[in-house]
């Protein structure tokens, strides 16, 4: 985060595909997001975006406080993203989380993985048709990929 290691914003950009080159497309994370910086997006489907946000709010960053424990921490929370419209809303289905998630779709879902504090275990989220979002499941250690045989 920005405020927690006093850098300039986290921010986006694009690729248009077929090309090389980045289009005029910018998303800043603390513009969509009342302030708050961002730290992974991923697509996931249907014109939206996945954001991982992060909020300060729930941390006291001091000169003393160590980045590490308050970027690992519960302290994040998914937004999605209406890419025609640009607004940006707080999904509530999933609890505050330490900010790490990878996506993999699989027919018409999206599984996102999102690692415990520790990354000690896995809780599995379902998104179906880029609206209903539930818990598949949990698992020991941290998973990165799942893949459809």
């Amino acid at each position: 985060s920005a405020r927690v290691y006093r850098r300039p914003s986290s921010c986006a950009v694009r690729i248009p595909a077929g090309s090389d080159t980045l289009d005029d497309f910018r998303l800043s994370f603390p513009d969509l997001t009342d302030g708050r910086e961002g730290a992974s997006l991923e697509y996931i489907g249907d014109g939206s975006m996945l954001l991982s946000v992060f909020h300060d709010e729930r941390v006291d960053i001091t000169d003393q406080t160590d980045p590490s424990e308050v970027m690992g921490a519960s302290n994040w929370r998914f937004w999605t993203l209406d890419l025609e419209t640009m607004e940006a809303t707080p999904v509530t289905d999933i609890d505050f989380n330490a900010g790490g998630v990878y996506g993999q779709r699989i027919d018409d879902r999206f599984y996102l993985l999102v690692p415990s504090d520790d990354y000690g275990s896995t809780t599995a989220y379902v998104w179906r048709n880029g609206a209903d979002v539930s818990k598949a499941w949990r698992m020991t250690g941290w998973s990165t990929r799942l893949f459809a045989f």
